[in-house]
């Protein structure tokens, strides 16, 4: 919307500190994906989910973003708040 020199000038602003810590939060992300997962499999009535959503993000071909966005539509139905 506002153009990539806009967004350059914004990130060359940022302090150190800020982009460090953004490249840091970036590493762990996959670490704590890794462990939930782990948690899950522990657990014997959410193992259909790890498979189901392992399906839909291999052999579906779907992005891990809408798989999540699905994830989170069937959980709030579950939870019954649809």
């Amino acid at each position: 919307m506002v153009g990539q020199d806009v967004v350059v000038n914004v990130m060359n602003s940022l302090p150190q500190f800020v982009t460090h810590g953004l490249e840091v939060a970036g590493g762990v992300l996959p670490a704590l994906g890794f462990a939930l997962i782990m948690n899950m499999i522990g657990k014997n009535k959410l193992i259909p989910f790890v498979f189901l959503g392992y399906i839909v993000v291999s052999v579906g071909g779907v992005n891990s973003l809408t798989a999540g966005i699905i994830a989170v539509s069937i959980l709030l139905s579950f939870v019954g708040i649809f």
